[in-house]
């Protein structure tokens, strides 16, 4: 009977310990967040998001929402002895609708959908219009960094194809090249993972660079990993130093000032690394001074000018069918 009562605690105890043991293991699990696809295996993603911009151009108040959704269907080409993946993506629908004031008059409406597209595009659509049908195939690191871009110059023929002014021509196919690789590297970059396992509540940080925008710094947070899914909360600011951009282009000479954050939480899937959905959101302001002649006289010094605009917007990205 002495022993009975003596092994109760004794029981408690162990069970004590032992609880606490396997709690501080689990507590210490880590994940090691890899892109894990294979040759042949096929996906689709989506993206909607809607853009609010009001600005301070001067004497032109601007007041614009902008809404857009994108579904892009990839293949996986191949993946070399590096674990280097390449995946063709190719976009099947888009869907853009602009809205609102500009220089203190409402502006016509632009709307493009491509599963019933109008018999003009609106101008200043025509590049989203374009790339409908056409593919991109990126070079994408098992850390999820993109390595190469290929396919951009025949998007841009395309599109340009109708414009006859050559010198026009030219410059916007420098811009529009640009645009729509900087475009495809911050959809596909939003999450860059660590170069060792991580475990709930550490962080990692990846600083972007994008054409025509200023370097862009993540810092990403995981806050669960649960059922083969992990959630990580993502921030991300922007540099607030002046850029320069770099176009071979006959415009006036200007500098861009972006300023901003960008908050949010992506759900991504433990096995083949792909985001399953995210949810981000953007503050930012874009100071940009232009500086041109007053006149076609060289004695006279250039007029700055410079128009400030505010955006804040959110995006939601999912991907259907994961690979099995």
């Amino acid at each position: 009977m002495i022993k009975s009562r003596l092994s109760i605690p004794s029981f408690l105890a162990a069970a004590s310990v032992l609880f606490c043991v396997v709690s501080t293991a689990k507590a210490q699990d880590k994940v090691l967040l890899r892109m894990n696809l294979q040759p042949g295996q096929t996906f689709d993603q989506g993206y909607a998001m809607e853009m609010k911009v009001f600005g301070a151009v001067p004497k032109q108040p601007m007041d614009m929402t902008t809404t857009g959704q994108f579904g892009i269907h990839l293949e996986v080409l191949g993946v070399d002895d590096d674990g280097n993946i390449k995946l063709k993506a190719t976009y099947q629908t888009i869907v853009s609708k602009t809205q609102g004031v500009a220089g203190g008059k409402a502006i016509p409406a632009q709307n493009y959908d491509s599963k019933n597209p109008p018999k003009n595009i609106p101008a200043g659509l025509d590049s989203l219009a374009g790339m409908v049908g056409m593919s991109l195939v990126e070079t994408m690191s098992p850390q999820g960094k993109i390595l190469k871009v290929e396919g951009l110059d025949a998007i841009v023929q395309k599109i340009m194809a109708k414009n006859k002014d050559t010198v026009m021509r030219d410059a916007t196919s420098q811009v529009l090249k640009e645009s729509i690789e900087g475009k495809s590297k911050e959809v596909s970059s939003m999450i860059k993972f660590p170069e060792s396992p991580i475990a709930v509540g550490d962080s990692w940080t990846n600083v972007v660079s994008l054409p025509i925008l200023p370097q862009l710094t993540m810092k990403y947070t995981l806050m669960s990993s649960q059922n083969g899914v992990a959630t990580i909360a993502v921030r991300a600011d922007f540099s607030p130093n002046p850029i320069t951009p770099n176009l071979k282009t006959p415009l006036p000479p200007m500098k861009i000032s972006i300023s901003g954050t960008e908050t949010g939480v992506m759900r991504v899937d433990e096995k083949t690394g792909l985001t399953i959905s995210s949810e981000l959101n953007m503050r930012m302001k874009d100071v940009t001074s232009m500086t041109k002649s007053t006149s076609k006289s060289k004695t006279k010094p250039a007029k700055p000018s410079a128009i400030t605009v505010y955006m804040k917007g959110t995006m939601h990205g999912w991907t259907v069918k994961l690979p099995q």
